[in-house]
């Protein structure tokens, strides 16, 4: 999907100048492997999942599968950078069948790792009340949980299929309260809605969905609490979601049906360009859109990652083709530098708020940038990551790498939406080697470190710590991941 189009990176609190590469490691085999999210766990640990080629990817711990099914596999592991080389690796599995399949979204909560994605598998791995055991489709989305501390089959706690009689997938999840919120897309008439589905038919060739999963419940049936279609004529896509404390759903996806459902006091209810970002908020009790608004200039705009600040808003990343896509006063960057620039907005999705758009900005230069991955903190600065194309690419504060290193690099960012104007924008960097790299996540380990990770094709350049636990690039194409502390040296 659009989702893996381009990457964008932005993160960083005190100049890079004064911080330090806390930890620094490729993780791959000799074919090609990707690392696609990754998440920090409450005891630091990294996790990270991905998709390998290669039947020769470590395994670790107590691993679920000590061998790969086959085709495109997923893997999932579990590093500990406060240990050096292989002692590093606490904990690695594949995850699939027979098929390709792969990885798109990872949470962590408490003692359990949840993935979702996409497998063209019929014999994906299932496991506790299995809301879907067959594969519906050509491609089904899957939902899984995982306890890592338990070995061999007993360590899938649940899995299932979610999908219909033709093409389906998964592309975002996140865990509140221990529900499991996925959202994804569908070209399927018979993809699984519940009872008290927003739009239970389908009405485009695509649909954007939405599910809640309890994998506590001992019924099948009964795991699938919550699921419902968002779309109209046309293609629709769910690309972000996430959801607050009450359990309201936040989703953001792109559309290119002109009879896309909005509310009558929504900032843009007019479809203009050939995509528009949409933002939905739904609470799922109700059976009701609480909110929903399309976003966008004349070309495609496309939203990859979601959060939620202190207050409540939703801080929106992703990417835009169009010259036109608006911004608010004040923003970091108010037009378009090339063809293709990332994007960040603040958004109040409540129908009570007169201007629900508190903060929108392009971010990038004359080639192509895509945010990838956003995060929030307790004082509610963003950080986004991903790549760029751009050797002009604006860079703020004492930018640790002042230049592109390669056919594109990662991009980390940092951007301060209720700053005066002109200083929102308070650090960004390139972050690669001589070759192709991209950051696909973004973590807020501490007040003073982030966790970043991605894809990289570099076999220099990189800012790889000598406690790696892999020091150099295996194949063709590594993942990779960095732990950065941005707090100044002492």
């Amino acid at each position: 999907m659009l989702k893996n189009v381009l990457i964008l990176v932005a993160s960083a609190a005190c100049a890079l100048a004064q911080s330090q590469v806390r930890y620094g490691s490729y993780l791959g085999t000799d074919l090609f492997d990707t690392v696609v999210a990754s998440a920090v766990d409450s005891r630091g640990n990294i996790w990270l999942t991905g998709y390998t080629s290669s039947d020769t990817f470590p395994v670790a711990g107590d691993a679920y599968r000590n061998t790969s099914g086959g085709g495109r596999e997923i893997f999932l592991a579990r590093i500990d950078p406060r240990r050096t080389g292989d002692e590093a690796l606490t904990y690695a599995t594949y995850i699939g069948g027979d098929g390709a399949d792969e990885p798109t979204a990872l949470a962590v909560d408490g003692d359990f790792v949840y993935v979702c994605g996409v497998t063209a598998s019929s014999n994906f791995p299932l496991a506790g009340a299995a809301f879907q055991g067959v594969r519906g489709g050509d491609r089904d989305a899957f939902v899984l949980k995982l306890d890592p501390r338990v070995g061999g089959d007993s360590g899938l706690v649940y899995s299932t299929y979610l999908g219909g009689s033709r093409a389906d997938g998964c592309n975002s999840l996140t865990v509140r309260n221990g529900l499991v919120y996925a959202a994804g897309y569908t070209n399927s008439e018979t993809f699984p809605t519940s009872a008290n589905a927003f739009q239970a038919a389908q009405v485009g060739n695509w649909d954007a969905w939405v599910a809640v999963l309890d994998m506590n419940r001992g019924s099948a049936p009964d795991t699938l609490v919550y699921s419902t279609r968002l779309g109209g004529e046309l293609a629709d896509a769910a690309t972000a979601v996430t959801a607050d404390a009450q359990g309201l759903i936040y989703v953001a996806g792109y559309t290119a049906s002109a009879g896309f459902p909005v509310s009558p006091n929504a900032p843009q209810r007019a479809f203009r360009g050939v995509s528009d970002l949409f933002l939905v908020r739904i609470n799922p009790a109700q059976s009701a859109t609480i909110y929903s608004t399309l976003w966008g200039g004349s070309d495609n705009d496309v939203p990859t990652a979601i959060a939620l600040d202190a207050t409540g808003a939703a801080v929106v990343a992703g990417y835009s083709l169009s010259s036109d896509f608006p911004t608010t006063s004040g923003s970091a960057q108010a037009s378009a530098a090339g063809r293709g620039d990332a994007f960040v907005m603040r958004v109040r999705l409540d129908p009570a708020v007169a201007e629900p758009i508190l903060y929108s900005t392009l971010l990038g230069g004359s080639g192509g940038d895509v945010a990838q991955s956003v995060a929030v903190n307790a004082q509610n600065e963003v950080y986004v990551v991903g790549y760029t194309l751009s050797t002009d690419f604006p860079l703020r504060g004492e930018s640790f790498q002042r230049s592109s290193g390669g056919v594109f690099d990662g991009f980390v960012a940092r951007i301060l939406p209720n700053a005066p104007v002109g200083t929102a924008l308070s650090y960004t960097t390139y972050l690669g080697g001589a070759g192709q790299d991209t950051l696909a996540s973004v973590t807020l380990t501490s007040a003073c470190e982030i966790t970043v990770s991605g894809f990289t094709s570099s076999p220099a350049g990189l800012a790889i710590s000598g406690s790696a636990y892999q020091t150099g690039i295996k194949g063709f194409g590594d993942g990779w991941l960095q732990q950065i502390n941005l707090c100044p040296r002492p």
